[in-house]
């Protein structure tokens, strides 16, 4: 297998790329978030291995330990993994709280504009690609116009919802200068949970 190819996977037809890697994150990269405590080291290994709040307790990064235990490093576990959502593709993006900024008021007008055919078209197919912000049928596909107030499509739920499905698909995600960040919140079983910010 050879790296730094002039070839882009991403181009090639029929070839999935994977858009996920725990490696992008310096958290997981960090060698103090494999350190955890045990009385000896298979101790250490099969309580962090656990991964619920008692090996979540047992993390040491600063090699402090409780008295009795020692603190390992280079353990197969990670307190990156066990408390950030982002760091599971898989993880119930139900229990997430997602906050959205930049983006207008859900009562207003202009949540509410989209492209289509025909309003039924604009309301069926609605998504932050449809999203005609300015309410202006120039920000509309040839042949499309912007619709005013499609009752059911709201920009900020759309953001929110396309959003939540790429975490559990594990993929990034941006729209318009709208891009993910770590925000404070009270997501279910973490400190930190993804948040939509300007």
């Amino acid at each position: 297998c050879f790296a730094n190819t002039p070839c882009d996977a991403r181009l090639i037809p029929d070839v999935s790329v994977p858009t996920f890697s725990l490696s992008l994150h310096p958290e997981y990269r960090d060698a103090t978030d494999k350190m955890f405590c045990g009385s000896d080291y298979q101790d250490a290994v099969s309580t962090c291995e656990a991964g619920d709040e008692t090996a979540q307790s047992m993390h040491c990064p600063d090699g402090a330990c409780p008295e009795g235990k020692t603190c390992f490093i280079e353990m197969p576990c990670s307190y990156f993994v066990m408390t950030n959502p982002l760091a599971n593709p898989l993880a119930d993006v139900s229990e997430m709280e997602v906050a959205v900024e930049g983006l207008p008021d859900p009562d207003s007008d202009e949540a509410h504009y989209f492209c289509g055919l025909d309003a039924l078209v604009a309301e069926s197919g609605c998504s932050s690609a449809t999203w005609c912000r300015s309410g202006t049928d120039q920000e509309c596909p040839n042949g499309e116009s912007c619709f005013a107030w499609i009752e059911s499509c709201e920009i900020n739920a759309i953001v929110k919802r396309e959003y939540e499905e790429a975490v559990a698909n594990g993929e990034d995600y941006s729209f318009e200068g709208v891009a993910v960040a770590q925000g404070a919140g009270s997501g279910k079983g973490s400190g930190n949970v993804p948040s939509v910010a300007a």
